[in-house]
C-alpha cells in the first residue's frame, strides 16, 4: 500500500500511459462538469428568469448563515405587485 501510495506522490515512477490517460480523464471530467452547470444554470434561467446556481447560492446563504439580502433580491426581482383583499369572518363565544 505504501509503495502504491509513493507511486501517486512521485510522477516521475508513473508510466506514461497512466500520464496519458489521466490527463485525458480529467480533462473529459471537468468538460462535462462545465457542459453540465452550463445546461443547469441556462434550464433555470428559462424557466424562472434567474440563474439556477444564483438562486441555489442565494437559498445555501440563507440557510445556512441566515443572510435573507440575497435570496430576497431574486425574489424581489421574481416576484409582482398585486392589490389584495382579504376578508375576515370572526366568531366569538361567550
Amino acid at each position: 500500500m505504501a509503495l502504491f501510495i509513493s507511486n501517486m506522490i512521485f510522477w516521475n515512477k508513473w508510466s506514461p500511459q497512466i500520464i496519458v490517460a489521466s490527463v485525458i480523464s480529467s480533462t473529459i471530467l471537468l468538460i462535462a462538469t462545465q457542459l453540465l452547470i452550463r445546461v443547469v444554470n441556462k434550464q433555470g434561467e428559462v424557466v424562472v428568469g434567474i440563474g439556477a446556481i444564483l438562486l441555489f447560492k442565494g437559498f445555501l446563504a440563507n440557510w445556512l448563515e441566515g443572510f435573507t439580502y440575497p435570496i430576497e433580491g431574486y425574489f424581489e426581482k421574481l416576484g409582482t405587485d398585486a392589490d389584495v383583499s382579504i376578508n375576515l369572518f370572526s366568531f366569538r363565544c361567550s
